[in-house]
């Protein structure tokens, strides 16, 4: 469903006559708070003649099952006055979760049909921060080893058969590019 779908049938629920609905007494009436207090009538649950009837499109039903039928009906439109906002908080509930794991898996990347064999997604999701997380320790340590290993004075290279430092000679590559732009 659209969202616009969605805000359509919120609005129909707000705009109806607030809830909570109870059926019964008689059974085909429906019932919901007043607005003055106490309890009213908000709708009858019609189509006896259709459940019963013989003629052409009645369903030839016995009293017992047509009555069962409309109580059904009673208790299934009673019960959507709170059901459907519901259903309704549950869809953005959960459509709030689905962007946040489609933001995670931007991320992450997809998880693999391997990856969900016996996995939840959440299981999956914290795997993969775990090793994002390793791999950032790595790239971290790495970094000061190199910072280290380019600060070191004493770890020179050959340069056209000279030793060098690595400190300078990263300095002369970046002259190199540096004059090369201009």
């Amino acid at each position: 469903m659209t969202n616009d779908e969605l805000e359509a049938i919120r609005k129909r629920a707000e705009a109806a006559h607030p809830g909570p609905w109870t059926h019964g007494d008689p059974e085909t009436w429906i019932w919901g708070p007043s607005e003055k207090g106490g309890i009213t009538h908000v709708a009858d649950i019609r189509g006896w003649g259709y459940l019963t009837g013989r003629g052409d499109g009645g369903l030839r039903l016995g009293e017992d099952e047509a009555f069962a039928r409309q109580k059904a009906t009673g208790a299934f439109i009673a019960h959507a006055r709170t059901d459907v906002p519901a259903l309704l908080d549950e869809v953005a509930r959960l459509r709030e979760q689905h962007e946040i794991v489609a933001r995670i898996w931007k991320i992450l990347g997809s998880p693999t049909y391997e990856e969900l064999q016996g996995d939840t997604i959440y299981d999956v999701i914290e795997k993969r921060l775990a090793r994002a997380t390793r791999a950032e320790a790595h790239a971290e340590r790495l970094d000061t080893l190199m910072r280290d290993l380019f600060d070191n004075e004493e770890v020179q290279v050959s340069l056209g058969g000279n030793p060098i430092t690595l400190s300078r000679l990263d300095e002369r590559i970046r002259q190199a590019l540096h004059e090369g732009e201009g």
